[in-house]
């Protein structure tokens, strides 16, 4: 039997990203990845990203303050996000 120490660093499965369809409606669709939603989060501008992208922009764009919205060019930082659906 696997000891608990290999067990509790094993690495979390990562849901694979959902084909987009035509028949699915725009709001299920991260504006960032252009792939259906596994994880959205939604920012005080009203906006829902796929989280793990827009957690990559911030921290790949983003300064103390924080950094621009996507869509709104507005300061977003990930305190500022919430978990949607």
């Amino acid at each position: 039997a696997p000891s608990s120490a290999a067990a509790a660093t094993a690495p979390v499965p990562v849901p694979e990203p959902v084909p987009v369809e035509p028949s699915h409606p725009e709001e299920l669709i991260c504006p960032l990845t252009h792939e259906l939603f596994v994880d959205p989060v939604t920012t005080p501008y009203g906006h829902a990203y796929e989280r793990k992208s827009i957690l990559e922009h911030i921290r790949l764009n983003g300064g103390p303050a924080g950094a621009p919205d996507p869509l709104t060019g507005r300061i977003l930082n990930e305190s500022m996000l919430t978990t949607s659906f």
